[in-house]
């Protein structure tokens, strides 16, 4: 007769918590019990995910872009005693509001937002503030005006946890 397996079962149930566009799964590094496992490159890794594991005490923990967003242990059991289950939420972006010192945009002015130089998002006339959603990490934050003259300012801004706001002055 076969021995049951000394090994136990856990299963990840997650949840992406991330506001739409953002690819939490994408370069997301997985470790148990302090070493790599793997890291994810695409959504369908989101899904329900079973690990063997030896009865007792594991620590899962996922970094984005070196941030740690989401660390928790887990008690697995032997097989005999059925799986362990551990919701993983993940959050692995910040928000950075880039305000303007001197007030509101004024008419005709066109001004756009670049995050790691990609165009994220308008600055709409009327407004003193823009607020946009990043990854975790060392994000290139760009304000460009192009009317009514070409103008542009890049800040380095470190969001260092899920959630964390920053704020970039803009001086012009």
């Amino acid at each position: 007769m076969p021995q049951p397996s000394a090994e136990g079962i856990v299963v990840l149930k997650f949840k992406l918590l991330d506001p739409a566009g953002v690819k939490p799964m994408n370069g997301l590094e997985w470790f148990v019990d302090g070493k790599l496992n793997k890291t994810s490159q695409y959504g369908f890794e989101a899904e329900d995910t079973e690990f063997k594991l030896p009865p007792g005490e594991h620590r899962f923990e996922f970094k984005k872009n070196g941030v740690v967003v989401f660390s928790e242990s887990v008690r697995v059991g032997p097989v005999l005693q059925g799986k362990a289950f551990l919701n993983v939420s993940l959050v692995t972006t910040g928000i950075v509001v880039v305000k303007r010192v001197k007030g509101v945009v004024g008419p005709g002015v066109k001004a756009m937002i670049w995050v790691d130089g990609a165009e994220d998002k308008q600055w709409k006339p009327g407004t003193e503030s823009v607020e946009v959603n990043v990854e975790v990490g060392s994000r290139a934050v760009e304000v460009r005006m192009t009317e009514p003259f070409a103008k542009s300012e890049t800040y380095r801004v470190e969001i260092g946890k899920p959630g964390q706001r920053k704020e970039v002055l803009v001086g012009w």
